[in-house]
C-alpha cells in the first residue's frame, strides 16, 4: 500500500511519458508501483474502467483514507470539481479524484482538469473515465503527457479466455477446458454480465475448486448461459426441434433479440474462418492463428466439416437481413427470430421439426 507523498517522490510516482496501454499492461505497471499522476480509462467496457479505478484507489489509499481523500464526481454534476483538484490531502497521504463521465464536463470543469495536468501534484491522481471520446471539446483536444490513455474495449478471442480465468481466481476457482470454451463462445453484452454470471457460479460451487460445465447446467444462473450454448449447438448440427425449444427458452429469460442474433452471427462467423482453414489444410495452423479457444476451435471443426461453405455464407447474410429487420421494424423481434432459427437450421440440417 502506498500511504504517504514521501515514497511516491522516492520514485513510485512514474512521469515518463508512456504510450496509451491495454487494461493488462496498466495492471501490471501499478503492481509494479508505476503510478502515473493522471489516467484516463477510455473504452465501452464500463467494467473494466471501473476495475482500473479501484485498483488504483486501493493501491493509493487505505480504507480510513478513502473516507478523507477520495472524490468522486460525475461529468455535469462535478460542481465543485475545482475545489477538489485544488485541495491538497488530509494528515498528509494521498488524493484521489475520479471522474465518471468526462465527456460530460463542462467548460470550467475542462479547464480545471487542463490545468492540473499541466503541473499534477506529487501527491494525487486524477482519474477519468469516459466510453467515447468528443475530440472537438477543449478537453479531448489538450489532454497532455502527464495523462495515461488505458483501452477499456472488449476483450475478444484469447484476451477474453485469459481475462476469465484471470476473474475466477480471484476466488481461487479454475473452470475446466470446455466450460471456459464455451463461456468465451458465448457474445456476451458487456464484461459486467459475464462478471455477474461467474461471481454467482464462484458462490454456487462452494469449495469446489474447479467449476465445469455441469456445474453450470446445474446451478440457477447457468440455465440462461446455458440456453444460449445450447441454441448454437442444435442450430449448427440442424436440430430445428432442439433449437427451438432453446429459442423459447431465452425469451423467457428476456434474452435481448441483439444477443441471439449476435450469439448466432458469431458461430457462423467462426465456422467460416474454420472452414477456410479447413479448404486450405491449415486446420493446425488455424488453431494459432484464428484466435479461438482450442475447445471452440475443435467443435467448430467438427461442425464445419458438414456445412457446405455456401450454406454457410448463406447464413451469414441472413444474419445480416434478420438484424435490419428487427431494426427497421420491418417485423417483431419474436416472429423474426423464429424465422431466423428455422431458416439457419433447416439450411443445415435439411430437416423439419
Amino acid at each position: 500500500m502506498i500511504q504517504n507523498s514521501r515514497r511516491l517522490r522516492n520514485g513510485l510516482l512514474d512521469r515518463q511519458i508512456i504510450r496509451s496501454m491495454n487494461f493488462p499492461t496498466f495492471r501490471q505497471m501499478v503492481q509494479k508501483d508505476k503510478i502515473r499522476p493522471a489516467y484516463f480509462f477510455l473504452g465501452e467496457e464500463d467494467f473494466l474502467a471501473e476495475s482500473g479505478a479501484a485498483i488504483l484507489t486501493d493501491k493509493l489509499l487505505t480504507p480510513t483514507e478513502k473516507s478523507m481523500n477520495l472524490s468522486v464526481f460525475y461529468g455535469s454534476e462535478a460542481i465543485s470539481l475545482p475545489e477538489a483538484l485544488n485541495t491538497m490531502p488530509v494528515f498528509g497521504g494521498y488524493k484521489v479524484t475520479i471522474v465518471r463521465h468526462a465527456q460530460e464536463l463542462n467548460a470550467k470543469n475542462q479547464e480545471a482538469v487542463i490545468d492540473y495536468l499541466k503541473n499534477p501534484p506529487n501527491d494525487g491522481c486524477l482519474i477519468l473515465l469516459s466510453r467515447k471520446v468528443d475530440k472537438r471539446k477543449f478537453l479531448f483536444k489538450n489532454l497532455n503527457k502527464n495523462i495515461e490513455t488505458v483501452e477499456c474495449d472488449k476483450p475478444r478471442f484469447q484476451r477474453l479466455n485469459a481475462w476469465i480465468k484471470e476473474y475466477v481466481a480471484q476466488w481461487n476457482k479454475k473452470l475446466d477446458n470446455e466450460a471456459l470454451g464455451k463461456l468465451t463462445a458465448i457474445n456476451w453484452p458487456g464484461l459486467r454480465e459475464l462478471a455477474g454470471e461467474l461471481d454467482r457460479l464462484t458462490l454456487q460451487v462452494g469449495d469446489a475448486e474447479i467449476i465445469t460445465v455441469k456445474d453450470i447446467e446445474d446451478q440457477g444462473g447457468g440455465s440462461y448461459l446455458f440456453e444460449r450454448w445450447a441454441l448454437s449447438d442444435a442450430v449448427a448440427v440442424g436440430d430445428l426441434k432442439k433449437a427451438l425449444i432453446s429459442l423459447e427458452n431465452l425469451h423467457f429469460w428476456n434474452t435481448k433479440p441483439m444477443q441471439i442474433i449476435n450469439d448466432l452471427f458469431k458461430l457462423f462467423n467462426g465456422l467460416w474462418i474454420v472452414k477456410y482453414y479447413i479448404q486450405h489444410n491449415k486446420v493446425v495452423e488455424g488453431k494459432q492463428e484464428s484466435g479461438l479457444h482450442q475447445f471452440v476451435y475443435k467443435k467448430y471443426t467438427d461442425y464445419s466439416r458438414a456445412i457446405p461453405r455456401k450454406v454457410i455464407e448463406d447464413g451469414l447474410l441472413r444474419l445480416v437481413e434478420a438484424d435490419l429487420n428487427i431494426k427497421r421494424g420491418i417485423r417483431q423481434p419474436a416472429i423474426e427470430l423464429n424465422m431466423l432459427v428455422v431458416d439457419l437450421t433447416r439450411a443445415i440440417g435439411k430437416r423439419n421439426i
